[in-house]
């Protein structure tokens, strides 16, 4: 065969042309147990993915459902980023075998409930981004299953009151953001202000910083207008 050298060309061409990393799905980046996915216009969770992976980025592609199960051979993931896909439905089991995880990021996505069994297998999880969803609700006992949870990101999805209960369920809770969703002004939010004007510290205000103390008692829930629940309470929730 013209051009062909023996066993020296095909080393030369091995060692140009490494072949991808064993386990590691052909899409995907893998690198000291890392494994970078986003960015490449995935409708589907990669079956094959590294079972020593500790961080797994999946953000930024078409994944619109989490299947039973997904991530079932990952056992010792801590991280898993889904953030800026279009998710819609999470199966109750998707995420069972990540008893490890402590980094959820599923923002900017299209969630419109979450339910308690999602979050079981994931007792140790620290960090639950779920911002910038399409979340009405959030009932307690969603989280209720979380008592490790210490940063939670509500901001900017269609929240219009929240029982004060859920963070009942989360003892090590010490950051919270509540901004860009559309508050209601009824007495139904009062449960959810008196808890936040005993935690005003753990309050992450736009800029990611607490929220301040501002002329009386305070505290903030994102952008919006001022309001007082009268006859009960006479401070002000400053929605800014």
């Amino acid at each position: 065969m013209a051009g062909w050298r023996g066993p020296a060309t095909l080393l030369a061409y091995l060692l140009l042309c490494p072949l991808p990393s064993p386990g590691c799905p052909a899409v995907c980046r893998c690198s000291s147990g890392e494994v970078d996915c986003s960015y490449r216009a995935l409708r589907v969770v990669p079956e094959n993915l590294p079972t020593n992976a500790s961080a797994v980025w999946l953000g930024y592609n078409h994944i619109a459902v989490l299947k039973a199960r997904s991530f079932r051979s990952q056992q010792v993931l801590q991280n898993l980023s889904l953030r800026s896909n279009v998710l819609v439905s999470i199966h109750s089991q998707a995420l069972a075998g990540l008893g490890a995880l402590r980094e959820l990021d599923l923002s900017n996505n299209y969630l419109t409930v979450l339910t308690p069994e999602t979050f079981l297998p994931l007792p140790g999880l620290v960090t639950l981004n779920v911002g910038a969803n399409k979340l009405g609700q959030l009932p307690p006992e969603v989280l209720k299953a979380l008592p490790c949870l210490q940063e939670l990101f509500l901001h900017s999805n269609a929240l219009r009151s929240l029982h004060a209960g859920v963070f009942l369920n989360l003892p090590a809770l010490r950051s919270l953001t509540l901004q860009g969703n559309p508050w209601a002004c009824t007495c139904e939010i009062q449960p959810l202000f008196l808890w936040i004007m005993g935690n005003r510290d753990k309050i992450q205000g736009k800029n990611g910083g607490a929220t301040q103390q501002h002329g009386g008692q305070s505290a903030s829930l994102g952008p919006g207008r001022n309001f007082s629940m009268k006859p009960f309470l006479h401070w002000t929730i400053r929605l800014h």
